[in-house]
C-alpha cells in the first residue's frame, strides 16, 4: 500500500498525464511544450525515435485522439514510471496505414523538476489485436 506522500505523487503524475492528454486533444501546444522535459525522446512502436520539437511538430500535422487505460504508476524520489495502454485514433491516414484504433502499450518516465513533473521519455509497443 502506498504513503500518503507516495500517494499524492502518484495522483500527481497521473494528473500530468492527464494534462498532457489534454493538452494534445486542444492543440495546446504551449502547454505540451511546458509537461514535456527539453531532453524528451518519444520511441514509436515502429522503433522510430524523435526529440521533443520533432514529436510536437508531428502532432501539429494529426487530428488525433489518444485513450490511456489500466495505468500503473511507480514512484521512486523524484522520478516516475507509468505504464499502461494507449488507444490512438486518427481522422485520416497516418504513415500510409490509418492507425485507427490502434492499441499500444506506454511506458513513461516522468521527473520531478522545480516542483512539477515533466515526461522525458515514452516508449510505445504495437499490442497484438486478436
Amino acid at each position: 500500500m502506498a504513503s500518503t506522500t507516495e500517494q499524492a505523487a502518484i495522483d500527481d503524475v497521473l494528473k500530468a498525464e492527464d494534462a498532457r492528454g489534454q493538452a494534445i486533444a486542444q492543440k495546446d501546444w504551449a502547454a505540451l511544450g511546458r509537461i514535456l522535459g527539453d531532453d524528451f525522446v518519444y520511441t514509436h512502436s515502429t522503433g522510430k525515435r524523435e526529440t521533443k520539437d520533432d514529436w510536437i511538430a508531428g502532432l501539429q500535422k494529426l487530428d488525433r485522439a489518444v485513450v490511456r487505460e489500466n495505468l500503473s504508476v511507480q514512484v521512486f524520489d523524484d522520478v516516475a514510471l507509468v505504464s499502461g495502454t494507449s488507444v490512438y485514433r486518427y481522422a485520416e491516414p497516418f504513415n500510409g496505414d490509418s492507425h485507427f484504433g490502434s492499441l499500444l502499450d506506454a511506458l513513461q518516465v516522468w521527473v520531478k523538476r522545480d516542483g512539477e513533473w515533466q515526461l522525458v521519455a515514452n516508449h510505445n509497443v504495437k499490442l497484438p489485436t486478436d
